[in-house]
């Protein structure tokens, strides 16, 4: 932050990893396959721990940058250590809400998607136990099928 040149190429980095870090689920061009769906939640929720990380930056006692316990407020109200408390719950919330978000869609869609394929192995050996304690079940012999 010191030097401005380095903030320049930090921003377009910065913006570059974070559409790398969402192309499994959201790929930026149609030529690109999304990740199938399973893969999509493990990512995602291999994804949530982040939102650890700024629990503990949240929750620290102290300023954990010293560049920002001797950088000009701009609110004089707020304390380097209450900026650093509201940065990681501003982090924290809405960021863990978007990873929930995202694992919920993906769920889901991935769950639409079996039932359009046949639900699996699971689902037909469920859907023939209803059939047969409805009655819709194959007859068991032969004479009363008249």
């Amino acid at each position: 932050m010191d030097h401005h040149g380095v903030h320049i190429v930090q921003q377009p980095h910065d913006h570059g990893r974070r559409r790398h870090l969402w192309w499994p689920v959201l790929p930026p061009s149609p030529e690109l396959p999304r990740a199938p769906y399973p893969v999509q939640m493990l990512y995602l929720v291999v994804g949530l721990p982040m939102v650890v990380v700024s629990i503990f930056i949240s929750m620290a006692g102290s300023v954990l940058y010293p560049y920002y316990a001797s950088a000009p407020r701009i609110l004089a109200d707020l304390t380097p250590h209450a900026d650093q408390h509201l940065g990681g719950l501003i982090i924290w919330i809405p960021g863990g809400l978007v990873f929930l978000l995202a694992i919920s869609v993906a769920f889901s869609a991935g769950s639409r998607g079996r039932r359009r394929r046949g639900g699996g192995a699971v689902r037909s050996v469920a859907w023939r136990v209803v059939r047969r304690a409805a009655g819709h079940g194959r007859p068991s012999s032969p004479s009363s099928c008249s």
